[in-house]
């Protein structure tokens, strides 16, 4: 796993030998070597990856070149792995939460900021969180009360109500820092 700060890129070996990469929730793509050092997708022809080594040959980083332009992505250790929760567990996150994106500054209020999030469960049991200005992301857990965002280096922890069950607020935290978002409403579980 790699992370440039927010997405993950995921590159690891098929059964068959291919080399396969994830950029965010991407759908997997083949890579190819160049060189020792140096990688490719057909998906991308003007890009070039280099991997970055250590004094001990380990690699560290995977530079990402298209020209003039160049991401460093970070290696960073395994993710945990998910865990399956059942329905009910999963529903005591569902909801309606905000971020005050002005945090402790004193002054009026408009509704560009307030950063909605609203998380549901899908049809097909999957965990979603719907931000107002990005497209809707899947989530999957790795506790009762931790979630990932998948393809991202961010994870969510919640604080749950001990008499409703109901989840109160979560942190998101990823290399940007700890972000608080409230429940905006109480449901009442189904």
């Amino acid at each position: 796993y790699y992370t440039d700060g927010n997405a993950l890129l995921h590159q690891y070996l098929t059964d068959d030998g291919r080399i396969m990469g994830t950029l965010a929730q991407e759908a997997p793509a083949q890579l190819f070597m160049l060189s020792d050092t140096e990688i490719y997708s057909p998906l991308y022809p003007n890009q070039v990856g280099e991997f970055i080594s250590d004094d001990n040959g380990v690699v560290t980083h995977l530079l990402w070149k298209s020209g003039a332009n160049t991401v460093l992505w970070k290696k960073i250790p395994d993710l945990a792995p998910a865990v399956q929760l059942p329905r009910d567990v999963l529903a005591r996150m569902e909801g309606t939460y905000a971020h005050d994106r002005l945090g402790g500054i004193d002054a009026e209020r408009t509704d560009a900021d307030t950063w909605i999030a609203v998380i549901y469960v899908d049809d097909d049991g999957r965990l979603w969180v719907d931000y107002d200005d990005q497209p809707r992301l899947e989530l999957e857990a790795v506790s009762e009360s931790a979630l990932r965002i998948i393809g991202y280096n961010a994870f969510m922890e919640f604080e749950f109500d001990p008499d409703t069950g109901l989840a109160t607020s979560y942190v998101v935290e990823g290399d940007f820092g700890p972000t608080l978002f409230v429940r905006r409403e109480t449901e009442a579980l189904e």
